[in-house]
């Protein structure tokens, strides 16, 4: 298979980074009607989201948060497919957290068609949003 390429100035990494700024108008202009998000991972914050309850969603995250930031860090191309790789802080309560999620990208008709978002690392999801599946006990 052949390695994807890094595209720093590509229309996906634009889309991202509104969508890491709050630019959410910005951002859903450039998704399809029909988008979903799948986010994965375990935990209350692992769903699918419609394109229409993305801003409601993202809103949510930020509330539960206390502070919540993120950053686009490497887009990799690939026919029509691109991986985006993000980085997320969050500060809950005094205790700032961050974890790095990888996001598969399908685009059609040059909008955004598909989104599946997969934490990198399952503990540092769990310890950064509360969630207490034996992680955190472990972890201590």
């Amino acid at each position: 298979m052949p390695q994807g390429r890094h595209d720093p100035g590509s229309p996906t990494h634009a889309l991202f980074d509104a969508f890491a700024a709050g630019a959410l108008d910005q951002f859903l202009d450039g998704c399809r009607d029909d988008l979903v998000l799948t986010v994965r991972g375990s935990g209350p914050l692992c769903t699918l989201v419609a394109k229409a309850e993305i801003a409601s969603w993202y809103r949510s995250m930020q509330s539960l948060a206390g502070s919540f930031r993120s950053e686009v860090g490497l887009v990799l191309t690939e026919d029509h497919t691109q991986v985006v790789l993000m980085r997320h802080w969050l500060a809950r309560g005094s205790v700032p957290r961050q974890y790095e999620t990888v996001n598969r990208c399908t685009f059609r008709d040059g909008t955004l068609a598909s989104w599946f978002s997969y934490p990198v690392r399952a503990d540092e999801y769990a310890r950064a949003w509360g969630l207490h599946h034996g992680l955190e006990r472990a972890s201590a």
